[in-house]
């Protein structure tokens, strides 16, 4: 199984301004997921998809030679509303051959040293998947415990069902930014990670955080230094 490992980095971010390059556990947010995704030995071929000469240049420099930019992505694909489906479409049709792909966000590093290729070794293995995301049982987001305000800001049950206690519930899974992968035909024809034929690759709920906003800066990284850093 061959594999083409997409990091997305795009350049304008209005939460946090140069998220993906801020300081982060000792250096730029960035490179943490691709030491992983280096580290991890399962990918083929990495690609940086960004649409910044400048993240190009540092980049080029911390990785000599490992030409994880040879192309920036069109401005029309580093907009707020692009699709990461349409960027991740952009970088197969330049770098044909791949059985599967991997999918990592910078803003998602909490992915302990095994996570990468465990994942990637399951979805080899299964032939009845096309595709693996990471995924979170979180007892505070299901929709048994869960409630809509009315327009007045009373509360709403979210499900027609009696108020159990937590424990009296069935897990109920949501996808994390952890990882994704699937397989290149599959996702050229769907163009999502997310089906029927999707298995779930299970974390840690300290796993379930990523990097949208300031104040997740510091909680993220304290869960970086306490169980990446110190699985290292």
């Amino acid at each position: 199984m061959k594999t083409l490992c997409i990091i997305p980095m795009r350049s304008g971010s209005k939460g946090i301004p140069g998220k993906n390059m801020t300081a982060f556990a000792g250096q730029s947010l960035c490179r943490w997921t691709i030491d992983q995704a280096i580290a991890s030995g399962a990918a083929d071929r990495i690609i940086v998809s960004t649409d910044a000469d400048d993240y190009r240049q540092r980049i080029d420099l911390w990785y000599p030679g490992a030409n994880l930019i040879p192309y920036l992505r069109p401005k029309n694909l580093a907009k707020d509303n692009s699709k990461t489906s349409d960027v991740i479409l952009h970088v197969l049709e330049r770098e044909p051959g791949y059985d599967t792909i991997l999918l990592l966000e910078p803003t998602s590093p909490l992915r302990l040293p095994g996570d990468i290729g465990t994942a990637l070794a399951t979805l080899r293995d299964r032939e009845d998947a096309q595709a693996i995301v990471s995924v979170c049982d979180d007892h505070r987001a299901h929709p048994a415990l869960s409630y809509r305000l009315s327009r007045a800001e009373f509360l709403e049950p979210g499900v027609d069902t009696p108020h159990f206690r937590r424990q009296q519930l069935d897990p109920f899974f949501h996808p994390t930014g952890t990882l994704y992968a699937a397989r290149v035909d599959w996702y050229r024809e769907h163009q999502t990670f997310l089906s029927h034929e999707t298995i779930g690759y299970k974390v840690n709920k300290w796993q379930d955080y990523e990097i949208d906003e300031p104040h997740d800066l510091i909680l993220v990284e304290a869960l970086f230094r306490k169980y990446v850093m110190g699985a290292a």
